[in-house]
């Protein structure tokens, strides 16, 4: 029988800190930015999976729920502004891919009834953490049901709202979706993409590509953070930023490079940085931060992180 990974509606605030005193006390220490301390933030909002999927039964527990707790932390912001999202508990026999990817109103409207109601200041910051693919987000969207979120965001965020979605393939088009195998992340794979990106706009119909073109229409200054592959929620290092204007191509968080090329070093210190952001030597919050960075930010934090010897 498949359980609930908590209850629906938001977290509160003896789950947060549960959760990081148990961080803690396994050596796990990453510090809030000190000006975000100042202060306890009330324009971010945090939407999750209740259930573990019957194909990934560890999603939840294993991604999900541990980083949205993490972004939260980081950021300053409350714990009850995590809202758990009822995607629907699996029957017993049900085809497994199946209910990963089932897609309800009745999912949907939990997380549009949040926004709607929305009584903080103007939302600066949307994010989920779910699983999702080019033409679908587990909580209960897909493409042809994107306007009903832009709309929900357009009169409770503020004009420059950030929406970071750490699922899968949200970053990409349904084309690069299709054209490569999940799990394909090397140098065969950077040559194909390139090859393709010549061909339409990076992202082009894909979530987060549709989901910017809708939001700018009402709020200018919005941007969508997405993942292009299929990997671990927030470790993911093939990440576009999809700012305006509507139409415009999916840039690269950092942008990825093989052996030999130019960026080659910093993509390796991106990757490696994400994958193992409590290193006993370097430590870094990068996996919850970036979404708030410029380049050049990130950048100089991996060249503060990295010295000619460590490589």
């Amino acid at each position: 029988m498949t359980v609930p990974v908590g209850a629906e509606g938001p977290e509160t605030q003896e789950q947060l800190d549960a959760f990081v005193r148990m961080a803690g006390r396994q050596g796990h220490r990453i510090a809030r930015d000190s000006a975000s301390t100042l202060v306890v933030r009330d324009d971010m909002v945090s939407f999750r999976a209740l259930y573990n999927s019957l194909s990934q039964p560890s999603d939840v527990t294993g991604a999900f729920m541990p980083e949205s707790r993490w972004f939260t932390y980081v950021h300053n912001a409350p714990a009850g502004s995590i809202h758990v999202v009822d995607n629907g508990a699996p029957e017993e026999g049900a085809d497994p891919s199946a209910h990963r990817r089932r897609v309800t109103a009745a999912t949907r409207q939990p997380m549009l009834s949040v926004i709607q109601g929305w009584s903080g200041s103007p939302l600066k910051v949307v994010a989920i953490f779910c699983h999702g693919d080019a033409s679908w987000l587990q909580l209960g969207f897909q493409l042809n049901t994107l306007p009903s979120l832009a709309e929900a965001l357009a009169s409770k965020a503020a004009p420059d709202v950030r929406v970071i979605l750490y699922a899968c393939l949200t970053g990409a088009s349904p084309a690069e979706e299709s054209a490569f195998p999940r799990g394909a992340n090397g140098a065969s794979r950077l040559e194909q993409l390139r090859r393709l990106l010549t061909e339409q706009p990076a992202g082009a119909g894909g979530m987060a590509f549709t989901l910017r073109n809708l939001l700018v229409a009402t709020n200018p200054g919005a941007s969508v953070v997405a993942h292009t592959t299929a990997a671990h929620a927030t470790q993911n290092p093939w990440v576009r930023r999809f700012a305006g204007p509507a139409g415009s191509a999916g840039e690269w968080i950092v942008p990825p490079a093989a052996d030999g090329e130019e960026g080659f070093e910093l993509w390796e210190r991106w990757r490696h940085t994400l994958r193992d952001p409590f290193n006993s030597e370097r430590p870094s919050p990068l996996l919850w931060r970036f979404p708030f960075m410029t380049g050049e930010q990130i950048r100089a934090h991996l060249e503060d992180l990295y010295t000619p010897e460590d490589d």
